[in-house]
C-alpha cells in the first residue's frame, strides 16, 4: 500500500534520515511522493519516531540552560 509503489531500502533510509531531522510526515510525505498516512504508518511500523529538529534543540538546550540559572539562583 504505497501508492503502487513497493518500499526500497533506499526509501527506508530517506524515510529514517527525514523523520530524524525533525520532518512531519507531511513534508516527508510531500519529499517521498507518497501519501501522508502510509507515511506515518510505515514509521511506526518500522519503530521509527520523530527526531527534534536542530533549531527546536537549540531552544530546548537554551531552555534548561536558563531553568538550571534560575535554580541556582
Amino acid at each position: 500500500m504505497s501508492n503502487g509503489r513497493p518500499w526500497s531500502t533506499a526509501d527506508t533510509a530517506t524515510l529514517t534520515r527525514l523523520a530524524g531531522s525533525g520532518a512531519s510526515d507531511v513534508e516527508i510525505g510531500a519529499h517521498m511522493g507518497r501519501n501522508v498516512k502510509l507515511i506515518g504508518r510505515k514509521r511506526r511500523a518500522l519503530g521509527i519516531e520523530r527526531g527534534v529538529s536542530a533549531s527546536l534543540a537549540a531552544m530546548l538546550a537554551r531552555m534548561s540552560g536558563r531553568k538550571r540559572r534560575l535554580v541556582r539562583v
